[in-house]
């Protein structure tokens, strides 16, 4: 909970917060709706928030917006296996590349093949490679990516900033990316 500051602090009944908490605590009582159409108001809701809330208009387009994504060993699958697969129940704005970072560096981008919407990885078990075994995390709601070559940056951006770029996701436009030297040029 958000402390009060002196001028809001007159309301004692008055609960508040930010809307990342609203955004926590729904994704904590979806489990507990039962209900379809429950949850998919609670998913549209969050689609809602990230888009209106937490992003400014970034003015990029579908056709020249990045995803960064904060990942450990996603960069090594999508360069040999061409996919990436979210953690379940996260949401992303339209984009026509993913680009991943990993060790306070993004040196590669990648062009969106195509993007699946799917309630368990099982569903699209035919396009993962033969090495991946399904667990019970995978059988979830998913964004999975079909990703084509992996397009090396003319530079490795490099993280100079004490702590993380990004935890979740972030935005850019590719024209950026590509003539980023640093993540303080995004």
């Amino acid at each position: 909970m958000i402390k009060k500051t002196a001028d809001i602090a007159v309301y004692p009944d008055v609960y508040w917060t930010n809307w990342q908490e609203v955004v926590t605590r729904l994704k904590n009582y979806k489990s507990d709706f039962n209900n379809e159409v429950m949850s998919f108001l609670a998913n549209q809701f969050e689609i809602l928030i990230d888009n209106v809330v937490f992003s400014k208009n970034d003015g990029y387009t579908k056709n020249n917006r990045v995803i960064i994504v904060g990942e450990h060993f996603a960069e090594d699958v999508a360069c040999k296996y061409h996919f990436y697969s979210c953690q379940p129940n996260r949401k992303f704005r339209e984009a026509s590349y993913i680009a991943f970072y990993h060790q306070k560096r993004i040196k590669y981008v990648f062009k969106i093949k195509s993007i699946h919407d799917v309630e368990s990885l099982e569903e699209v078990q035919n396009i993962l490679p033969n090495y991946y075994v399904l667990t019970d995390v995978d059988k979830e709601p998913h964004t999975f990516f079909e990703l084509e070559d992996a397009d090396v940056l003319p530079h490795i951006v490099e993280h100079k900033q004490f702590g993380p770029f990004v935890q979740r996701q972030r935005y850019t436009s590719i024209e950026k990316l590509r003539k980023a030297a640093c993540t303080d040029d995004l």
